[in-house]
């Protein structure tokens, strides 16, 4: 007890000096608190105004990019699909001309024949 009574200022001190620690350590969190909430607010606002619209305008492009893949698709499809009618008709349109050509040349060949046969040539 004498070691209290001899040293009961240096004590009251420390105590003094923790509780005063104490309360300014706490002030300082809340004043980081209070700067956290000012800057999340000011991050919140940020984000309405500068991401937010941007989000919806996004979302209509993705929209209208899906609606052109689609359509590509779509006219890519329509594209073999002339082509293989195109490749069609061709062949047809060749096969035609093979079946005019023949006829021709046995049109000619007929007419060769009937001269030959009217002017007595072998």
């Amino acid at each position: 007890m004498d070691w209290f009574k001899d040293n009961w200022d240096k004590v009251l001190s420390l105590v003094i000096g923790g509780i005063a620690g104490y309360f300014v350590a706490i002030r300082a969190v809340d004043s980081e608190i209070a700067q956290l909430r000012t800057d999340l607010s000011t991050l919140k606002t940020e984000v309405d105004t500068a991401i937010k619209p941007d989000v919806e305008k996004i979302d209509g492009h993705e929209q209208s990019i899906g609606d052109l893949t689609r359509r590509t698709a779509s006219l890519e499809q329509a594209d073999r699909a002339v082509s293989i009618y195109q490749l069609n008709l061709e062949a047809r349109l060749k096969q035609a001309q093979a079946d005019t050509v023949t006829e021709l040349n046995e049109m000619i060949d007929k007419i060769q024949a009937q001269k030959r046969a009217t002017s007595g040539a072998p």
